[in-house]
């Protein structure tokens, strides 16, 4: 689930930069789960590694829309699973 936070994040906040066509170079993106007891919320921590040449306010749009990448948005959110059993012969 980390990786696929990170990734997302990643092609999120590339494709965004393309658009508005700043230079990013190779961007890093790290996540980190940390788990909680039950009743309890489970926390991630998402780190980019931007480069020092964007600007103060670059850099904080950046971080507004690596929060909506995809997964991001379906951690956070409500989400309700569903286990569903299939007999197969």
């Amino acid at each position: 689930m980390t990786a696929s936070l990170a990734a997302c994040t990643s092609i999120t906040v590339v494709m965004y930069a393309e658009r508005k066509e700043w230079d990013v170079g190779d961007i890093e993106v790290t996540a980190d789960f940390h788990g909680a007891p039950r009743g309890e919320p489970a926390r991630f921590e998402v780190t980019l590694k931007l480069p020092s040449s964007l600007s103060e306010e670059q850099v904080e749009r950046i971080k507004v829309i690596a929060g909506k990448c995809p997964v991001h948005r379906t951690l956070i959110g409500e989400v309700e699973i569903t286990d569903r059993v299939e007999l197969v012969q």
